[in-house]
């Protein structure tokens, strides 16, 4: 090969090897240039990729609530005398129907079993004791001697964030059958948990969802064992689910006699016919 070719053919090389590492260069700039440069918070993009995509549209958010046979429909007002007819198987939500005197014979009326303080967890139900006759006596001993022609239970609100539906739901089924044997003829009207101010829920690991979900496994258990379900929960909650101030009696979990009237409106509107 003579110079002059030799010299044309390195010439063609480095032009082509310059072509090369300008592509090269390109390439990398395009690259940085589309790059993405959002912050993180902590997460990798794959983690945050994942998030984006499984987080729920707001339109999903909020549990719905349940509508069975069990629950009452709007009646017209029954009046005291059907509360009258009523007896009260009590957590602390409700005890101030006693306490506050709201029944015919006020705070000595013997229509609310409780224990003195409103303690009665969910857990071991079965097993729990109850204050009647200045005596502590198991619940269905309790209900047994007041042979109540109705008994609105309402209990669960202890249990709302801890026990999972099918624990919930084995308590809450083994007290209404004991109840049943106990007094086969008494109307059994399941209550909804109240609501709670939004302070109580959030220092309780809970939230409005976390009563409304909860109401609804009342409803079907009720629907399942042949009772009925009331929901003095829409009675008394706000707009956000949360009990607002006018029915709060300052702790947040249990309702002033402005609230607990409201609910036995709601009773007395939707009777049992």
């Amino acid at each position: 090969m003579n110079k002059k070719k030799r010299d044309t053919l390195y010439s063609v090389w480095t032009i082509l090897i310059l072509f090369s590492v300008l592509l090269v260069l390109f390439a990398l700039l395009f690259a940085s240039f589309s790059k993405d440069y959002s912050p993180r918070t902590g997460k990798s993009a794959k983690a945050a990729a994942s998030a984006a995509v499984s987080a729920p549209a707001a339109s999903d958010a909020g549990v719905q609530q349940l509508t069975t046979s069990a629950a009452l429909p709007k009646s017209a007002d029954a009046g005291d005398t059907y509360i009258d007819r009523i007896t009260f198987l009590s957590d602390a939500t409700t005890l101030g129907i006693k306490t506050n005197g709201l029944l015919k014979d006020r705070t000595e009326t013997t229509k609310v079993i409780s224990t003195s303080d409103g303690t009665l967890p969910l857990v071991g139900i079965t097993s729990a004791v109850v204050s009647w006759g200045g005596e502590s006596v198991p619940i269905t001993d309790a209900v047994k001697a007041a042979k109540p022609d109705i008994l609105v239970i309402t209990l669960g609100e202890n249990g709302a964030a801890i026990m999972g539906q099918s624990y919930f739901t084995s308590e809450y089924t083994n007290l209404i059958k004991s109840i049943k044997e106990a007094c086969p003829d008494t109307i059994i009207i399941c209550n909804s948990i109240l609501p709670v101010s939004q302070s109580y829920a959030s220092a309780n690991s809970m939230n409005a969802d976390t009563i409304r979900q909860a109401n609804n496994w009342i409803q079907q258990l009720a629907s399942d064992n042949g009772c009925k379900y009331a929901d003095s929960y829409s009675a008394l909650a706000g707009e956000d689910g949360f009990l607002p101030s006018n029915y709060d009696s300052g702790d947040g979990l249990k309702p002033n006699s402005n609230g607990l009237n409201a609910m036995l409106t709601y009773l007395r509107t939707h009777a049992v016919t």
